[in-house]
């Protein structure tokens, strides 16, 4: 199965339309037979775009979208015609809106990590690079396990790693950077504290490998941070492969 992760969350990219009936069809002929329609939303012709595999296929795309309501998590899956369908939206009741934000990745085929919050935690620093809202939420039930911790809105959060399963959230205060990692199920598997800023972690079975300014770095699950390599610019866009290879990108 391919799993694909679009985008980020956009205000208003999507917007639900009110259900309505179905007008009649007219009946065949006995000598006409109908060919069977695609998914509402979905692709028009999808053995001619998709081929013929399309409906056996498991391959899925997923995004976010956001709004007054909260962030909204979507996936379209090519059995379905890559029609788009609403997983969950994700929202805290208490708290007062004018459009919420947030980031998603995929962790595996069935599971995304997301961080969320209203668009005015953007003017806090602290709240900016610490206060989001965390959660896992399974991509084909919908059910959403809400994580005891907070993260940051940058670019980078979360990172998945969909070799292990797993994610890793970031939050700065003081200089220090918490790296906490969790699996599918939301059960923390480390939460460990770096010196510094450490950006673009990315789960692996004893650490992450992160960003630190211009350096490629390992942080093990104790907080020790080991150097990798160095680059002219930031690092960033770090991805990590099940035989551990990396590749990243500099600005």
């Amino acid at each position: 199965m391919t799993v694909l992760a679009v985008g980020a969350a956009v205000a208003g990219l999507i917007q639900v339309q009110p259900a309505a009936a179905k007008p009649l069809s007219p009946k065949p002929t006995p000598t006409s037979k109908p060919a069977p329609a695609a998914p509402t939303g979905g692709v028009k012709t999808p053995d001619t775009t998709l081929g013929k595999g399309w409906k056996t296929s498991g391959d899925r795309a997923v995004t976010s979208a956001a709004d007054s309501d909260g962030l909204h998590l979507l996936v379209a899956d090519s059995k379905n015609a890559y029609a788009w369908k609403t997983v969950t939206v994700l929202t805290e009741p208490q708290l007062p809106a004018d459009t919420w934000i947030g980031n998603s990745c995929v962790m595996d085929d069935h599971h995304a990590a997301v961080v969320y919050a209203p668009r005015t935690f953007t003017n806090k620093p602290d709240l900016m690079m610490g206060g989001a809202f965390t959660a896992i939420v399974n991509l084909d039930d919908g059910s959403v396990t809400k994580l005891p911790f907070t993260a940051s809105l940058a670019y980078f959060d979360p990172t998945c790693n969909p070799a292990t399963h797993t994610t890793a959230f970031t939050a700065l205060r003081d200089a220090q950077t918490r790296l906490v990692t969790v699996d599918t199920k939301g059960a923390t598997i480390a939460d460990t504290t770096a010196k510094g800023e450490i950006t673009s972690a990315v789960p692996t079975g004893d650490g992450v490998i992160a960003a630190a300014g211009n350096r490629l770095v390992h942080v093990d699950r104790k907080g020790k941070t080991a150097k990798l390599a160095a680059t002219q610019h930031a690092t960033y866009d770090i991805h990590v492969t099940s035989d551990g290879a990396v590749s990243l990108d500099r600005g």
